[in-house]
């Protein structure tokens, strides 16, 4: 994988995260439970 694709999908993937910050709570709560 290329550096810098590499560095786009980190990027979109931070700014998911940012904004469905209630996306990354309950993914978080899946894991604790599994």
């Amino acid at each position: 994988m290329h550096l810098v694709t590499a560095a786009v999908m980190f990027g979109v993937a931070a700014v998911r995260i940012r904004r469905d910050g209630g996306l990354y709570d309950s993914l978080g709560e899946l894991s604790l439970k599994s």
